[in-house]
């Protein structure tokens, strides 16, 4: 409870010097921990790679720069983060060591393959659609994916799932399947964004829009879509800011702004990536996305929905 109160106290000083003041500073950070995956997903060529993760001074150094920006939220990415390791140290002891740093937020983004009982405050699990589009996609992993959520004890498990031309059709039974999962807070959407090339899994925004409105339909349902209103709009209109000043990502050595992928203008144009528009929303004080935020970390209110 401190933590959260600490974490509310930085994000309005934060707000305060952005808007009164025009300071242009990241809010969050993002750690790249490897380059390595033990899946090989169809939208994805980490799983081919067979780099060295960072080291444990590394990413600690990492973190350091972090907070002399005054970053105080950082997520874990890879590759796959659950799977990191230098000599004794694992992923958890990257994530205490941020909380004895001073971090107020940690989050990892991981495909859910290992058991989940990390420290982190909030887990994103990937899950790509329905038993069978799920597998096409990501690999013969649903079952174990789901055996590591129902077992879990991890109070703020969000799924985490990328939409495109080969699940999208299945968007409404997919929502009804994850609400019906107790130990999930919510569900979040992102599009496809084509780091290599426009493939079949690409959505153009015109295919997108109709996507859109069929998620503002199920929220208005009630179901836990944790997307904002505003961010869904935002995307629909495609005017929201990109690239994004909002966050710095840590990959191999370097401190690039917003993504990896920084420099590549095309690329920026069709990003799917909708936590960007999303805190864009929550930091400019746009009330749906205020409200989504902080029901994302209430304890879970089942609404009667309609069908």
């Amino acid at each position: 409870m401190l933590s959260t109160l600490h974490y509310l106290g930085h994000s309005t000083c934060y707000v305060a010097g952005r808007h009164l003041l025009g300071r242009r500073k990241p809010f969050i950070g993002g750690l790249v921990v490897n380059d390595r995956c033990n899946l090989n997903c169809r939208q994805c060529k980490v799983g081919g790679k067979t780099g060295k993760d960072a080291t444990a001074a590394e990413l600690t150094e990492a973190m350091r720069q972090f907070r002399q920006l005054g970053i105080r939220s950082i997520f874990f990415v890879g590759g796959e983060p659950t799977i990191w390791n230098d000599g004794p140290w694992g992923l958890d002891d990257l994530i205490r060591q941020s909380k004895q740093m001073g971090f107020l937020v940690s989050t990892i983004y991981t495909n859910g393959t290992t058991p989940i009982t990390t420290p982190a405050d909030t887990v994103f699990v990937s899950l790509d659609g329905l038993k069978t589009s799920n597998n096409k996609l990501r690999g013969d992993v649903f079952d174990r994916v789901l055996d590591h959520i129902h077992t879990s004890r991890h109070p703020n498990i969000m799924i985490n799932t990328t939409l495109n031309r080969h699940n999208r059709d299945e968007l409404e039974a997919l929502v009804d399947y994850v609400d019906q999962i107790p130990t999930v807070r919510g569900q979040y959407f992102y599009f496809h964004t084509p780091y290599y090339g426009f493939d079949e899994l690409y959505l153009s925004l015109e295919e997108k829009r109709p996507i859109i409105e069929r998620l503002l339909r199920l929220k208005a349902k009630g179901y836990r879509i944790l997307n904002s209103t505003a961010c869904l709009k935002a995307v629909w209109r495609d005017d929201w800011k990109r690239p994004s000043d909002l966050c710095c990502v840590w990959h191999e050595g370097r401190l690039v702004p917003c993504c990896r992928a920084r420099g590549d203008d095309e690329l920026c144009k069709h990003c799917g990536y909708m936590g960007y528009p999303e805190l864009q929303m929550i930091l400019s004080l746009r009330p749906s996305a205020l409200k989504e935020a902080l029901r994302a970390y209430l304890p879970r209110r089942r609404v009667r929905k309609e069908h």
